[in-house]
């Protein structure tokens, strides 16, 4: 298990920097290593033509900079061109979610520790996940009641099949130090899960016993 983060109780979901968008999308162009039927995000051809093409330009006849650009979207997690912004949407909902499960125990009294950010690694059983269906069946007989045991009282929890290797030093994206027109990244698959969610967590070596 990774190092807890700790996030402030004010975070918010803000518009996503250009720079970013472009590093995400980047990524999901890069080869990945197959892994049944399971598909990287963005790593699909757009469904339609207009697919984050701009469908309406509106602006107030009072205000020259009120300029705004409505874009047509898919709102589907594998086309290349939408998956950006249909990623942006959900986490939206989630924020609000998580925001209104806290606001709900604090107006009960009900304790629930500050929100936490942590991910499990799977070192075997790679091979249970051949689908989708199969892995909601791990997380009900498995995930959830180990989360619950652990100490997590609710949040949300993501699936990360792959993990983006360079493959001219053989390190992970955050740890790669070659220079930035050389590096070449590739999808390797590194079952994990990322938890997003609140409660008080055991100490890590009790949890390796377990």
């Amino acid at each position: 298990m990774s190092k807890t983060k700790y996030l402030n109780q004010t975070t918010r979901v803000s518009k996503i920097l250009r720079a970013k968008i472009l590093k995400v999308v980047e990524f999901a162009r890069s080869e990945y290593e197959p892994y049944f039927n399971w598909i990287p995000a963005g790593s699909q051809k757009a469904y339609r033509e207009n697919c984050n093409k701009v469908r309406y330009e509106l602006q107030c006849e009072y205000d020259l900079e009120s300029k705004r650009s409505i874009y047509q979207h898919c709102n589907k997690l594998d086309c290349e061109n939408c998956f950006v912004t249909t990623s942006s949407l959900k986490a939206r909902k989630i924020n609000e979610r998580l925001t209104e499960f806290r606001r709900i125990c604090y107006a009960n009294k009900i304790p629930i520790d500050k929100i936490l950010h942590f991910s499990i690694l799977f070192r075997k059983g790679k091979e249970l996940f051949h689908t989708h269906v199969d892995f909601s069946k791990y997380k009900r007989k498995v995930l959830y009641p180990m989360l619950k045991a652990m100490g997590v009282l609710g949040g949300v929890m993501f699936l990360h099949i792959w993990t983006n290797i360079c493959k001219m030093c053989g390190e992970k994206e955050y740890f790669c130090r070659c220079k930035e027109e050389k590096r070449v990244f590739e999808k390797k698959v590194n079952i994990h899960v990322h938890v997003l969610g609140f409660g008080y967590l055991m100490d890590k070596y009790e949890f390796k016993e377990k």
